[in-house]
């Protein structure tokens, strides 16, 4: 059997991953509670994988210089994949792949959740580490660092300032949240519930992700531009002019209307049951 490296393996991502990678490798754990043992836990290593906060991931890559088995993959789960990938083709000769699970650590399985692979150096050596995700159900994306790096502005730190700027704006006008469940539908209560889980986790993580790069911070900067802009029609009583920019984005969004439409009626409609059923209890 196949040992595998994770280092950082006590963070909750690598603690969600152990479990499911010890099911098919050897999981060895590098933390900072057994720093002592690296330099046996890296040269017994077949893959290692670097599973550490975004701000110190190239620094730890870069201690891994001359370090790993020639023949060892080295992988990582960072957010930001090119200076991530980057960091592992320079500290190691050997295979290189980079990875990113695109959910978070409270998840209890793979099945149907996506991870992103960035191919870096020797593709063929990941491809029983590939396997085993896709055995667990995983669906893999692959693209470039560079790619990657794009819609990551988009599907996380756009996405993840439009969620916390709304619970931000409900907390500084003082809303009584619970309350407004109360006359809640159940698109509202979604919203909600987005807004809850993000705010319940690891403030640092989402702020590190909003800020990771100059694209996402220029993006988020441009998106609270666009807010004004609507906001001043709102103000203006402009009826046409909002109706315009409605037309706008309708249009942009006409191809995935139906799945849209489809998708969250289904959600909609499991809630409803749900809320019915905790109502009668």
């Amino acid at each position: 059997m196949k040992r595998l490296l994770l280092i950082g393996g006590r963070g909750q991502m690598g603690r969600t991953f152990g479990e499911v990678l010890a099911r098919h490798f050897a999981v060895d754990v590098l933390d900072l509670d057994n720093a002592a043992e690296r330099e046996a836990l890296l040269a017994r290593a077949d893959i290692v994988i670097v599973t550490v906060p975004l701000e110190i991931i190239t620094e730890v890559i870069g201690a891994l210089r001359g370090r790993l088995r020639p023949d060892a993959l080295l992988a990582d789960f960072a957010s930001v994949k090119a200076p991530a990938l980057a960091a592992m083709l320079a500290a190691h000769d050997g295979p290189v792949v980079g990875l990113h699970p695109m959910f978070g650590p409270g998840v209890k399985t793979l099945s149907g959740q996506a991870i992103v692979v960035c191919p870096g150096r020797t593709p063929a050596a990941a491809a029983a580490l590939l396997e085993v995700f896709r055995a667990e159900g995983a669906r893999l994306v692959e693209c470039t660092a560079s790619e990657h790096d794009h819609m990551m502005t988009v599907v996380q730190a756009l996405r993840h300032f439009v969620t916390f700027s709304l619970g931000s704006f409900l907390a500084h006008e003082h809303v009584d949240v619970t309350r407004s469940l109360d006359f809640a539908s159940p698109v509202y209560r979604l919203e909600i519930d987005m807004v809850s889980r993000l705010l319940a986790q690891d403030a640092r993580l989402y702020v590190d992700i909003m800020l990771a790069t100059p694209e996402r911070r220029a993006m988020i900067q441009r998106l609270a531009r666009h807010y004004s802009e609507l906001a001043a029609l709102v103000g203006a009583g402009d009826r046409a002019g909002l109706l315009a920019k409605f037309d706008a984005a309708e249009a942009q969004f006409a191809q995935e209307a139906e799945r849209a439409m489809q998708e969250s009626n289904e959600l909609i409609a499991i809630l409803a049951q749900r809320l019915q059923q905790s109502n009668r209890s």
